[in-house]
């Protein structure tokens, strides 16, 4: 049985630091979980969580997003990856 997503409003109100100890939010667009829209997820180091944000527009994750460092998506990483946040 898996574990269904927990859906925030956005990060910038939540304290990431409580919920995992090294924080990386990954950015998608339409992966399969959710293919209509972006998601933000929220990683704890190289482990994905249930945490997310979802949205219908790739500047408006970004808005949902804390200041963090921008990292483009490398040419390995899955297609639906549009770029990590650190």
């Amino acid at each position: 049985m898996s574990v269904p997503d927990y859906i925030f409003e956005d990060f910038l109100k939540v304290d990431i630091r409580e919920l995992v100890r090294i924080a990386m939010i990954v950015v998608y667009e339409k992966p399969k979980d959710y293919p209509q829209n972006y998601i933000a997820r929220l990683w704890d180091g190289n482990i994905p969580t249930h945490y997310a944000v979802i949205r219908n527009s790739l500047e408006d994750i970004r808005l949902a997003i804390p200041p963090m460092h921008r990292i483009s998506r490398h040419p390995d990483d899955d297609p639906v990856i549009v770029e990590t946040w650190i």
